[in-house]
């Protein structure tokens, strides 16, 4: 299930950022240091990376996706799709 969300991030990062040919999935890195270790230990390595080989994106969005959750365009969105929820669910 992760994978098909890790393929299609892939296949759409392709568009923003050139992949290297010898990688077949990013290299995940928390752009701020508080947050860097937040799962726990481990180590903190800086990286200076070209700003034009990076791509930035809301943490909370991609756990909605792994989480298979809906992400809405806006509150009036999140409401219909409760409601359609509820009606096709019988929720």
């Amino acid at each position: 299930m992760f994978l098909k969300a890790y393929d299609f991030f892939v296949k759409e990062a392709k568009k923003i950022v050139q992949k290297p040919n010898d990688a077949e999935y990013p290299f995940w890195a928390a752009a701020d240091p508080k947050t860097a270790l937040s799962g726990g230990g481990g180590f903190l390595i800086r990286l200076k990376v070209p700003k034009d080989k990076v791509i930035f994106f809301d943490k909370k969005k991609w756990n909605q996706i792994l989480n298979l959750s809906y992400i809405a365009d806006d509150q009036e969105d999140l409401k219909k799709h409760k409601k359609n929820f509820k009606k096709v669910w019988n929720y």
